[in-house]
């Protein structure tokens, strides 16, 4: 992996820390409130259409890579999934029932680990069936949390402006393979 100037370095160390203190502290009042219905290998919630920042996909990319998950056949479908998803609305990607790139086999997430904020701060706190959002309803009690999301966000575009990389919002896919080309310098 490549290694940039220190001063890039540091703020994708600061991008990491404030995603982990942001996800710990959300967490953290959540479970104060209420006690997530989530299960594991549920994936309904995989099926939302979200956005992150060039910085995420920069930080997943590295991991994925260096964890070995970052091969021929994922780079092929990234590129599959962002021809779908570049660029459309939420309403139609919705409804096109488009799934999270880097959910594999038995529902499972291969980036957990270091999974985008949207990912960390959104919980199911009723039927977990009914997070799909093909299943959305009066019962449905999804908890993406925006104001946390926004905050955040604003927070790694300050992170990106300082370090003069990118500042919006792309479709995963898109971002991971970005932050491919910038590591390669291609």
């Amino acid at each position: 992996m490549k290694s940039f100037p220190i001063v890039i370095e540091r703020g994708l160390a600061d991008a990491k820390a404030l995603q982990v203190q942001t996800a710990l502290e959300y967490d953290q009042k959540l479970r104060q409130e209420i006690i997530p219905s989530c299960a594991y290998g549920c994936a309904h919630c995989c099926h939302h259409p979200f956005l992150v920042t060039f910085i995420e996909g920069l930080l997943i990319y590295r991991w994925l890579a260096n964890h070995g998950y970052w091969t021929a056949p994922l780079r092929r479908y990234l590129k599959i999934n962002r021809d779908k998803t570049l660029g459309l609305s939420f309403e139609v990607w919705v409804l096109s029932n488009i799934t999270c790139p880097l959910i594999g086999g038995l529902n499972e997430c291969i980036a957990y680990e270091t999974r985008p904020l949207h990912c960390r701060v959104t919980y199911s706190i009723g039927e977990p069936l009914m997070c799909h959002p093909h299943e959305l309803g009066d019962e449905t009690r999804l908890l993406p949390s925006s104001e946390t999301i926004i905050g955040y966000n604003i927070k790694l575009q300050e992170i990106s402006k300082r370090l003069e990389m990118p500042t919006f919002l792309v479709p995963l896919s898109e971002a991971l393979l970005l932050g491919e080309r910038f590591e390669t310098n291609a």
